[in-house]
């Protein structure tokens, strides 16, 4: 991962992305944000255009789209894969601080990804609301004023 410079998420279908059931994607995901590597997240066209209306109209169910993560859960080709990133996760930091860790990371994906579309529809209330919500979640309520 170090070597490339920067992940890609392909998140498809938005609703349930497939990346955050494989045990090697979340895993991923964890290094580069114990890393500081950058990861992008990308849609196919189709899947951002439904996941932009989302994003105004209901953002709740965005949010909540994106709130499941578990590692011990993922999926793995290889069984043994999938128990050696478990092993190797226990031996660091823990099965939950990955999955708080992933999730964190999302959720600030998804607040930037938010005031943006915020940015274009100002006058969007529930947008506005779920935001404010989402910044009081993650302790930045300051950042809520306009």
């Amino acid at each position: 991962v170090e070597s490339v410079g920067r992940v890609v998420l392909v998140f498809a279908p938005w609703s349930a992305p497939i990346t955050l059931t494989r045990a090697w994607c979340l895993f991923e995901i964890f290094v580069c944000v114990q890393r500081g590597i950058p990861l992008e997240v990308i849609m196919p066209a189709a899947q951002l255009i439904d996941f932009a209306t989302a994003l105004v109209d209901d953002f709740d169910s965005v949010a909540l789209a994106l709130s499941k993560i578990a590692l011990d859960e993922a999926e793995a080709t290889k069984p043994e894969d999938k128990a050696n990133i478990l092993r190797a996760v226990e031996a660091s930091v823990g099965l939950g601080k990955l999955d708080k860790q992933v999730l964190r990371e999302l959720r600030a994906w998804l607040l930037q990804t938010g005031m943006e579309a915020l940015a274009a529809e100002p006058e969007n209330w529930g947008l506005t609301s779920a935001i404010g919500k989402l910044l009081h979640d993650q302790g930045r309520l300051g950042e809520a004023e306009p």
